[in-house]
């Protein structure tokens, strides 16, 4: 047996796989895109944003505390705070 062949081998599997792997992730970045777009259609209407913002804003002022933190920490990873000043992230 040759090296040669053996090399050959080796990458025409490699190129299989890869060629598969890309499929895939073509595939996930057409449902990501698609995805966006339905959301994109959601809130491109400033009065859905507007809504939306009225309610969130009624919710937090109507709620009791533990509401208010489970929301907060539904959506905020952390606060690192600074000597003059804190970000939400």
């Amino acid at each position: 047996m040759d090296i040669t062949d053996l090399d050959m081998a080796d990458a025409s599997e490699r190129i299989l796989e890869h060629r598969h792997r890309r499929e895939q992730l073509e595939a996930a970045a057409e449902k990501a895109r698609a995805v966006l777009s339905q959301r994109r259609e959601l809130l491109d209407s400033t009065y859905v944003i507007a809504a939306f913002a009225s309610e969130m804003s009624e919710f937090l002022r109507t709620s009791g505390l533990t509401e208010t933190k489970a929301f907060v920490r539904s959506f905020v990873k952390e606060v690192p705070v600074r000597p003059g000043g804190a970000t939400i992230i």
